[in-house]
């Protein structure tokens, strides 16, 4: 059977190694319910688990779930100018959550299915997106992959970077505002998908660039 590691307390993952960017590995399944604080590096979630607690990322810091299924539940804050990082497995955000930090998905699967705000950017160049819940980012979205699918809607307040292929489709609704370009990348819609460009809003293209109607398996 598998470890699980119940973290009710405080678990502070500090510089190690002589580098600020070691990394701790925890491939046990993590049931966080109190405060994991990273102050340096990264902290590499392998074995899924849960969050009801506090995760605090200082900036330059990762949280990388990277395998397993890992559950962000109601009422979890994640806080600090860090980055979630998913690149692996699945990992589910349910119910209402707040917080600050940056969000990254470079494979596996971040799936929505309530209400997420953070004051944080996103970067998304691979991996899926979905769910029918909802995503508010409020600094800037890099686009360069990544399918987007599901129900539900992605909010990008802080304006968008279109970089490279990406998919939406599944009647995904994704709003752009603030300042958005579109400098590469072939955009597979389809299957009922919403781009809004909202009102206030700049969206800016400079290449031969297409976003297609009908969703054909392209993309990420």
């Amino acid at each position: 059977a598998t470890t699980v590691f119940n973290n009710q307390g405080t678990f502070i993952k500090s510089a190690g190694g002589g580098t600020g960017n070691s990394t701790t590995d925890l491939t046990a399944v993590v049931h966080n319910t109190g405060t994991i604080n990273v102050q340096s590096g990264i902290l590499d979630l392998g074995g899924g688990g849960s969050n009801t607690g506090t995760i605090d990322l200082s900036s330059g810091t990762t949280l990388a779930l990277t395998g397993g299924t890992f559950a962000v539940n109601t009422g979890s804050s994640i806080t600090g100018t860090g980055t979630v990082r998913v690149t692996g497995g699945t990992t589910t955000f349910s119910g209402a959550n707040t917080g600050t930090a940056n969000l990254a998905i470079t494979g596996g699967t971040a799936t929505f299915s309530g209400n997420t705000t953070t004051t944080g950017g996103g970067t998304f160049s691979a991996g899926t997106f979905n769910g029918a819940g909802t995503l508010t980012l409020g600094a800037p979205l890099t686009l360069s992959g990544t399918t987007l699918g599901g129900t539900g809607v992605l909010n990008a307040d802080g304006g968008t970077t279109i970089s490279g292929n990406f998919s939406i489709n599944g009647g995904q609704t994704l709003n752009l505002s603030g300042s958005s370009t579109w400098s590469a990348g072939y955009i597979y819609g389809g299957g009922g998908s919403i781009l809004n460009n909202k009102v206030g809003a700049t969206l800016t293209t400079n290449f031969n660039g297409t976003l297609n109607g009908t969703y054909h398996g392209g993309g990420a």
